[in-house]
C-alpha cells in the first residue's frame, strides 16, 4: 500500500514536471538529473520513515513488501495466525504512510 501511494505520488509529480517541461524549454539532460535526485530523496525519506517504525513493524513490512514473502509464511516464521499478520502489516503500513508524508 505504501509503495502504491509512493508510486501515485511520483506519478503526480511527474505530471507536474511534464507540464513545466512543455511550457519551458529546458534541455532534457537537466530534467533527467533533477528527476534522479528527486527519486533518491524519496527513497531516502522512505528509509528514514522505516527507521522510525518499531522493529516488529519494520520487519513485517520488509518481509512482506520488500522480500515478497507471503502472509502464510510470515505467520509460520513468527508463530502467529495469518489474520494477525495481515492486521499488523496493515497497521504498520498505515503508520509508515503517516510518518512518510509528515516528514519535512
Amino acid at each position: 500500500m505504501a509503495r502504491n501511494m509512493h508510486a501515485d505520488y511520483c506519478k503526480q509529480e511527474k505530471k507536474i514536471t511534464d507540464i513545466v517541461k512543455d511550457s519551458i524549454h529546458i534541455p532534457e539532460t537537466d530534467i533527467a538529473v533533477s528527476e534522479d535526485s528527486r527519486a533518491e530523496k524519496d527513497y531516502e525519506r522512505l528509509h528514514v520513515a522505516l527507521g522510525k517504525l518499531g522493529p516488529v513493524d519494520r520487519e513485517l513490512i520488509v518481509l512482506s513488501r520488500f522480500e515478497g514473502i507471503k502472509y502464510r509464511e510470515i505467520s509460520k516464521m513468527k508463530n502467529m495466525s495469518e489474520g494477525s499478520v495481515k492486521v499488523q502489516i496493515h497497521r504498520a503500513i498505515k503508520e509508515l504512510k503517516q510518518i512518510y508524508f509528515n516528514q519535512k
